[in-house]
């Protein structure tokens, strides 16, 4: 079991025959776009939540597609 659902963990999910069996994903990608919209309701003095709190997602080698579609786009991007 992984943590973070980092990039090398998914790619060591898609590995045939690998040993991990998952990663927990927290999506920090995520964050910049929430923490903003409760910023702007808190500025524009609308009732907000007292927690926010992260949906985690459980990435198995049969999720992780699921969750990471574009990881292939990203590493052929980044190699060009």
């Amino acid at each position: 079991m992984g943590q973070i659902g980092s990039p090398e963990g998914r790619e060591e999910l898609r590995a045939p025959r690998t040993r991990l069996i998952g990663s927990v994903a927290y999506f920090p990608e995520k964050y910049g776009e929430r923490i903003v919209r409760l910023a702007l309701d808190i500025l524009h003095r609308q009732l907000v939540p007292p927690a926010v709190l992260v949906k985690h997602k459980l990435l198995t080698p049969e999720t992780v597609n699921h969750f990471y579609p574009n990881d292939e786009l990203i590493r052929v991007a980044r190699s060009a």
